[in-house]
C-alpha cells in the first residue's frame, strides 16, 4: 500500500493548514524583529557614544564651577597633545537607524579653530558646506542625520523651528560631515576665552595615556564633575539592556507559545491524514514502537521542510 503524501493532504485541506502556517510565520517574524532590534540598538549606541570615548575623555563641571587645578596640572604633565576646551551645554540630536529605538548624537561646543583638529582625529570629512564660526549659531551635523530628517546646508534646526528638536534656540546647518563616528559641532563660546572654558570643561585624547593613568585622573575628581568615558557609557548601556530584559522574556514566551501551537496543529493534521494507514499497518508491523518511530521520523522531516519554506517566504 502506498502511504498518503502529507503535502498532498495539506494542499487539499488549506483550512487545516492555515493555523500551522500562521503560527510558524509569526514565530519566525518575532525572531526576526528581536534580532533586528538588538543589532540596530547596539550599532546606534556604538557609533554615537563608544566610538567617541575610544579616543577622548570629556571632563566638565555640571554647575559651571572650576575644575580642580591639580587635575589640569596632572593632565598637562601627561604630555597629551590633543586637549580642547569644550562646553557640554548644547542638547544632542535624536538619531534613528533601521529597526526600533533611538539614541542621541552628542553635540560639542568648541572654539572654531579646534573643530578641524577634532574632525581629523576621527577621520571625518566635510562633504558639503563649511566649518561653524564663533557665536554665529551655526552647526555641523552628520550627513546621515540630515538625510534622515530631509535637511540640507542652509536649513535651520532647533526648538525655535519645531518642538521635535531638543536643541534650544535656532541653529543654521553650515555643513554636513561623513565618517564612522557620529557627532555634531557648534561654536558658541560667548564672551569667554579659551582659558576660561578650559577651566570648566576639557576634552583630551587618551591614546597617549595608559589605562591606569586614565582611571587615576578620573577618580581624583570631585562629585560635581562629570567624566564621560567608556565606563560612563557602559553604565548607561547596561541600564538600557536591563530595561530590555522584560521585552526579551515576553518575546521568548510568545515564541514558545507560537511554536507549541504550530507543532500541536501539525501533529493533529499529520496523524489525521495517516489515520487509515496506521490502522492498516498496525496489525502487520512487527512492533507498535516501529510504527510510532516511523511516523515521528516522517513528521520531523516534514516539519523541518515546512519551517524552511515558511522562513524563505517571510524573509524573501
Amino acid at each position: 500500500m502506498k502511504p498518503l503524501n502529507p503535502f498532498r493532504y495539506l494542499k487539499r485541506n488549506p483550512i487545516k493548514m492555515l493555523p500551522v502556517f500562521c503560527s510558524v510565520a509569526i514565530g519566525v517574524l518575532l525572531i526576526y524583529i528581536f534580532s533586528l532590534f538588538s543589532a540596530t540598538t547596539s550599532k546606534m549606541v556604538r557609533v554615537a557614544t563608544f566610538d567617541i570615548t575610544d579616543k577622548y575623555n570629556i571632563v566638565y563641571t555640571e554647575d559651571e564651577t572650576m575644575l580642580p587645578q591639580e587635575f589640569l596640572d596632572e593632565l598637562e604633565n601627561t604630555g597629551v597633545q590633543e586637549i580642547f576646551p569644550v562646553q557640554m551645554n548644547i542638547s544632542g540630536l535624536a538619531y534613528y537607524r533601521g529597526g526600533l529605538g533611538s539614541t542621541t548624537i552628542t553635540t560639542f561646543n568648541l572654539f572654531d579653530d579646534d573643530v578641524m583638529k577634532m574632525l581629523d582625529s576621527f577621520d571625518t570629512d566635510i562633504v558639503v558646506g563649511s566649518l561653524p564660526a564663533n557665536n554665529q549659531y551655526e552647526i555641523l551635523v552628520p550627513k546621515e542625520y540630515a538625510l534622515q530628517n530631509d535637511l540640507s546646508v542652509g536649513d535651520y534646526i532647533g526648538t525655535a523651528i519645531s518642538d521635535e528638536y531638543a536643541l534650544l534656540g535656532k541653529y543654521k546647518i553650515c555643513g554636513l560631515t561623513q565618517g564612522e563616528v557620529l557627532f555634531s559641532v557648534t561654536c558658541q563660546p560667548g564672551n569667554e576665552q579659551k582659558e576660561q572654558v578650559l577651566s570648566k570643561g576639557v576634552m583630551y585624547g587618551i591614546g597617549e595615556i595608559n589605562t591606569a593613568e586614565q582611571e587615576r585622573l578620573v577618580k581624583s575628581l570631585p562629585v560635581n564633575v562629570i567624566a564621560i568615558t567608556s565606563e560612563y557609557h557602559q553604565q548607561d548601556v547596561s541600564a538600557t539592556l536591563n530595561s530590555m530584559q522584560l521585552l526579551t522574556y515576553i518575546l521568548t514566551a510568545a515564541m514558545i507559545i507560537v511554536l507549541c501551537i504550530a507543532l500541536g496543529n501539525l501533529n493533529i493534521v499529520l496523524f489525521d491524514s495517516r489515520k487509515n494507514e496506521i490502522t492498516i499497518l498496525l496489525p502487520i508491523m512487527s512492533s507498535p514502537k516501529s510504527l510510532i518511530l516511523q511516523a515521528f521520523l516522517k513528521k520531523f522531516l516534514f516539519e523541518t521542510e515546512l519551517m524552511v519554506m515558511n522562513s524563505h517566504r517571510i524573509l524573501y
